[in-house]
């Protein structure tokens, strides 16, 4: 357990996250930051560990601290943070004790996953406690590529629709956004030059029951370029002297960015955007929408 960034949570209204199973991701997304980061250090991201669920236990006994201020409060708890608590190729277990802990104390959670794996886990989820927050922004045929280990998204949109049936409150975050266009070339067919997000997919999150959509832009660090450049997405075409540079990270200009958040959000869902530069929390509310 953790929390990242101000304890405060003026930028991330969920700073206090689990990992079941961290320090690794049988995903391999060519552009994950939890990965980046372990890189940066010059650590291996394939070391498996597992939580500490007594830990679990007993901070939600006898809360203290800056993270027992979030647990008095009931802050809801956010899982999968670094790593997906439903990983293909490993024992789900430990993510299964954390639901089961939370679920003995009621405390409400934020699970994040890119797997439909976790319609196996119903017996240990609780609509009343639980938000979901499926991931999926690209074609099945891109998600083989770029996201080898993940389920491709229609399955993704597939667990949507059986959670949403069962009674949770499902949100579809379409993100990483990869860009199909230069930063600030007009859009127009034959001016693509890289294979990027899907349009068609808030549509499908809506269909399959999503509650809302929670929409972010891809940010580049030189390793995930070298990653993606290398899987065959020409992502180092998009970057232009529009793009924002801030340290060794990029972000696409900010009116790129509305643009593509413009364009994802022809449903007749509820759209909140995980973009600090156009999203103030303590203005603009809760990005990730979640309800008690």
């Amino acid at each position: 357990m953790r929390i990242i960034g101000s304890s405060k949570g003026e930028h991330c209204l969920y700073p206090f996250q689990i990992d079941p199973i961290y320090n690794g991701c049988t995903h391999g997304c060519k552009y994950c930051y939890a990965a980046n980061i372990q890189y940066l250090y010059g650590m291996s991201f394939d070391q498996f560990k597992e939580t500490d669920t007594q830990l679990l236990r007993k901070r939600l006994e006898n809360p203290r601290g800056a993270m027992g201020e979030f647990i008095k409060r009931k802050h809801p708890l956010r899982i999968g943070g670094m790593s997906d608590p439903f990983m293909r190729g490993l024992n789900v277990e430990k993510t299964y004790e954390v639901l089961d802990i939370l679920n003995e104390f009621e405390y409400p959670h934020i699970i994040v996953t890119k797997s439909h794996d976790i319609c196996d886990a119903m017996d240990h989820l609780n609509p009343k406690l639980a938000q979901i927050q499926i991931s999926g922004s690209i074609s099945d045929k891109l998600c083989k590529d770029i996201e080898p280990g993940a389920s491709i998204t229609s399955e993704r949109i597939a667990a949507c629709e059986t959670l949403s049936d069962n009674g949770f409150r499902v949100m579809g975050r379409i993100g990483p956004i990869i860009p199909m266009w230069a930063d600030g070339a007009p859009w127009m067919e034959d001016n693509i030059v890289c294979e990027g997000v899907d349009f068609s997919i808030p549509e499908k999150f809506e269909r399959a029951g999503a509650a809302g959509l929670i929409l972010e832009m891809i940010r580049l660090t030189p390793w995930m370029r070298k990653n993606l450049q290398s899987a065959g997405i020409n992502i180092d075409a998009t970057i232009t002297d529009e793009s924002v540079r801030k340290n060794a990270t990029i972000f696409y200009s900010l009116e790129t960015r509305k643009r593509y958040y413009e364009n994802l959000s022809y449903t007749g869902l509820p759209v909140t955007y995980c973009d600090m530069d156009m999203w103030n929390t303590a203005t603009d509310g809760d990005c990730c929408q979640f309800e008690a």
